[in-house]
């Protein structure tokens, strides 16, 4: 027959294994007097009723490991064929879900995206890359006519569009671009 112990919380009486007692050295038959359900809701109960405290110890622990948790989970993701796949899976998830569109409208998520922007503008050096990069792109725009703009203006799907009015509206939209800079000049 197998050994019980009785909880010193709840008064019930339940096999003395490591399934219902929690390990503990100090005691003689190393299990804890209390059983984990107790002990659970007991650590719950404390968690509620100090909430501020659990979370500042939750973030310093989580800080304090970050490194060490980083590395373990790249290497998980890295060997682990099936962790890699729910990782996917939940990244697309949270994109579907737009949390992160909701995320990136938080006030103090504008606050450092506006702070960033403006220490990029402020900085002569960045300020002249981005200039020099904007005018060859628009450069490099001003000829190339996409098929995406095509659809767009003569309002059908990409996959819709047919070669002939790929290239007449593409000839259209030239010589529109051409009139305009005559009409400019």
């Amino acid at each position: 027959m197998c050994e019980t112990k009785k909880c010193i919380k709840c008064n019930e009486e339940k096999t003395a294994t490591s399934e219902f007692f929690k390990k503990q050295k100090e005691c003689k038959d190393g299990l804890s007097g209390i059983c984990k359900t107790c002990s659970n809701a007991s650590a719950r109960k404390y968690r509620l009723a100090n909430l501020e405290k659990a979370r500042k110890s939750g973030r310093e622990s989580k800080n304090k490991h970050k490194d060490a948790t980083n590395a373990r989970l790249r290497e998980r993701y890295r060997n682990d064929p099936e962790y890699r796949a729910n990782e996917i899976i939940k990244s697309r998830r949270y994109e579907e879900s737009g949390k992160r569109a909701k995320n990136n409208a938080k006030p103090e998520t504008k606050e450092r995206t506006r702070i960033r922007v403006m220490n990029r503008r402020n900085n002569p050096i960045t300020n002249d890359a981005d200039r020099k990069w904007r005018k060859e792109y628009h450069d490099k725009l001003k000829n190339e006519i996409s098929d995406s703009y095509i659809a767009s203006c003569v309002r059908l799907r990409k996959c819709e569009l047919t070669p002939e009015l790929i290239e007449i509206k593409r000839k259209e939209i030239c010589l529109i671009r051409k009139i305009r800079e005559l009409q400019e000049s």
